[in-house]
């Protein structure tokens, strides 16, 4: 099954280098994801639907998988892994999306809970 990445990006007889250091930069490790950047990682419009997350995905956890890195390159890829796996979480739930648009990163830090202000429980 062709996953049409090729097609998008003009690469259909081309294979994707794994060892490259532009995919898996070592520098990345460890370092918080910057506040607009879960959209990029997965490569999605701000306006992409669920259906449009979710299918961005699936075809990048397929090519960034860490099993298919190089061994010298296993824990970037593990980082980039981990960091396309959040952008997903985030971006798919449509409450914690709602909070990184508003408020970026640092919003989902916080829980936001909808309640009745001054009441307690048994009220």
């Amino acid at each position: 099954m062709d996953s049409g990445l090729g097609s998008k990006f003009g690469r259909d007889d081309e294979e994707l280098d794994m060892s490259s250091p532009g995919l898996l930069d070592e520098s990345l490790e460890n370092k918080p994801i910057p506040n607009d950047t879960l959209y990029s990682i997965l490569n999605v419009p701000r306006t992409a639907s669920a259906a449009e997350i979710r299918e961005r995905y699936r075809e990048l956890a397929v090519l960034l998988h860490p099993d298919k890195a190089a061994p010298e390159h296993r824990q970037a890829a593990e980082t980039q892994f981990r960091n396309l796996q959040r952008a997903f979480e985030v971006l798919l739930d449509p409450e914690k999306r709602a909070v990184y648009d508003a408020l970026g990163e640092e919003g989902l830090k916080s829980e936001w809970r909808v309640g009745l202000k001054g009441k307690s429980p048994e009220q």
